[in-house]
């Protein structure tokens, strides 16, 4: 919707509601709300970071299948984040 200001603040909202076993679902959203923002290095961080904190999805909704990372697809460094993690 274009309102990017609004985006960051949710984003730090969800940083400040962190669960301590949180398991990377935090940083997992903020990826994915970076994504639409049209920001693929501050998506491609975050889901790197959800990735190191353990996060872990069913088969079938990994990254890859995500709809919402599906703009991501074309960043090189996003389909490398997906070869090096086997997601």
């Amino acid at each position: 919707m274009g309102k990017k200001a609004k985006a960051d603040e949710i984003i730090t909202t969800l940083a400040t509601l962190k669960a301590p076993y949180d398991y990377g679902d935090t940083p997992y959203l903020q990826g994915r709300i970076k994504a639409w923002m049209g920001n693929p290095k501050e998506a491609i961080k975050y889901l790197q970071y959800a990735i190191e904190e353990g996060i872990k999805f069913g088969k079938g909704t990994t990254f890859q299948h995500d709809p919402d990372l599906i703009i991501l697809n074309t960043a090189p460094d996003y389909l490398k984040l997906l070869a090096t993690n086997r997601l």
